[in-house]
């Protein structure tokens, strides 16, 4: 079939057109499916460009006529993943660099905004983040700085701490712990996004 012809032309596509064409794949009712979206999914893993809290794709030339750009791509990807393979480790860091990647409340094209918000939205039903359900502790070098529980009335609240210089070390390893944990009664469900700055003067 086409999605057949094209898969053994896969080298060719860009990251959006492999994360499509897995999606179509997903939809096929054919006994080789399952493993081309694995290669495919795959490819896409070992392309992207990763740091140590966000995750993106880069397409190798700008593609006009489908009104793409690399914030699109890694939508398009993340859309993919969520349906695919929620489990994978790229996702909450793929999620981050989105998020870092708008100006004020939107991206740059309509095209960003539409795939942003429908890779987003995947990845929200996929791990259940709106349900989220557990308790949760920050912890610098052994003491409490702060603890919280989540639920889904409160998902959406953000919370800022502050460890102020004579809380730390001098001239030792510092350490930060963020945990979270389901007490009785709760699901557990939901991500623990956060961001950590350290800021000398």
């Amino acid at each position: 079939n086409r999605a057949g012809a094209l898969y053994e032309q896969r080298e060719r596509l860009d990251n959006f057109g492999k994360a499509y064409l897995a999606l179509a794949l997903n939809l096929i009712n054919d006994e080789a499916a399952p493993e081309r979206i694995k290669t495919l999914l795959a490819d896409l893993s070992g392309r992207a460009i990763v740091s140590a809290t966000t995750a993106h794709w880069e397409e190798a030339q700008p593609d006009y006529w489908n009104m793409n750009t690399d914030t699109r791509s890694t939508a398009v990807v993340l859309a993919a993943l969520a349906k695919l393979d929620p489990a994978n480790a790229l996702g909450p860091n793929v999620v981050r660099w989105l998020m870092t990647a708008r100006q004020g409340d939107a991206w740059q094209t309509t095209q960003e905004n539409a795939w942003a918000i429908i890779g987003l939205t995947e990845w929200m039903a996929a791990t259940g983040e709106l349900e989220g359900n557990y308790d949760w502790q920050v912890l610098v070098n052994g003491a409490s700085l702060g603890e919280g529980t989540v639920t889904p009335q409160t998902v959406q609240d953000v919370t800022q701490l502050k460890a102020d210089i004579t809380q730390l070390l001098l001239d030792q390893t510092n350490g930060v712990v963020i945990s979270r944990s389901a007490a009785a009664g709760q699901s557990g469900a939901g991500q623990l996004y956060y961001t950590l700055h350290l800021r000398t003067y």
